[in-house]
């Protein structure tokens, strides 16, 4: 759907041809003038990540992606956990494997998951030793955490190219649908808020740059927990920037040299409720037509 509705489209090679796809990318934004490149796919990330500089040099684009390290942190979960921990920041509690979960017993329940998984994919909630056992064999490099008790939120963080603290706009996730938000709320909860800024501070040490989402719960003892941390927008942006957060336009003017416009909590409609539905779109050779 996207390549019907874009300004213009432009397929490239797969990611596993990784030269074509570098030199295709380099060349579609070097013809189309482009001043940043925005990836949003987390497979992009890793590649990008380790050949951004070889990129800038040959499209003239500034290629919007945290560093190796942070990529490599963010996408394995048990990295993240590591990597909480060691800031001394809240997150779910954590154990790697058969082994450390088996020697840790922690109570039930706990939910498992693939340790470099995306969208909820093979993500399971288990409340007997049984299931445990079942999923540990099932899940692929599974890694083990508490389930968390209070309400979930995804917050959309913005950092500047050099890692500074921009903006965090948290949301609540109300409804969700294949690890994608279908129902979000606007909640600016200072809790919540406080503990993104500390985290994207440390983030920013680790290399994170541009827009980033991070996941986690505010649990009943009033504490915030994180759970995950995606370095790139997540599918739910477009909410906060609806309520007055403009991620991309402080983005474009960043990458053209302008001055870029502070992005105030007080400017973002606290409470704002937003829905998402899908639409038709027809793909005809051709055709970019919703019936």
């Amino acid at each position: 759907p996207a390549l019907q509705v874009a300004d213009e489209a432009v397929i490239l090679p797969p990611l596993a041809d990784e030269g074509n796809y570098l030199a295709s990318l380099a060349a579609a934004a070097a013809r189309t003038g482009a001043a940043l490149v925005v990836p949003t796919i987390d497979t992009e990330l890793p590649l990008l990540a380790r050949r951004r500089q070889w990129l800038e040099e040959r499209c003239g684009a500034k290629i919007l992606v945290s560093s190796p390290e942070c990529v490599e942190t963010c996408f394995d979960k048990g990295l993240t956990a590591l990597f909480l921990s060691a800031c001394g920041i809240p997150g779910a509690a954590t154990w790697r494997g058969r082994d450390e979960a088996e020697a840790a017993r922690p109570p039930l329940p706990l939910v498992v998951k693939p340790a470099r998984g995306s969208s909820s994919h093979g993500v399971f909630v288990v409340r007997t030793a049984r299931e445990l056992d079942f999923f540990l064999d099932v899940v692929e490099d599974p890694v083990v955490q508490a389930l968390l008790d209070g309400q979930e939120y995804t917050i959309d963080a913005l950092l500047d190219f050099d890692g500074g603290y921009v903006a965090a706009v948290p949301r609540r996730r109300l409804a969700v649908r294949d690890g994608e938000i279908l129902k979000g709320m606007i909640d600016l909860d200072g809790r919540v808020t406080a503990a993104s800024r500390r985290l994207l501070a440390a983030l920013g040490e680790l290399g994170a740059a541009g827009p980033l989402t991070l996941q986690g719960f505010l649990c009943r003892d009033g504490e915030f927990r994180f759970t995950e941390v995606n370095p790139r927008l997540g599918g739910g942006a477009p909410m906060t920037f609806a309520a007055g957060a403009d991620y991309p336009g402080w983005l474009c003017s960043a990458a053209t040299g302008r001055p870029a416009p502070d992005i105030p909590l007080d400017g973002v409609r606290d409470g704002a409720l937003f829905t998402r539905f899908d639409t038709t779109i027809e793909v005809t050779r051709g055709s970019a037509s919703q019936p």
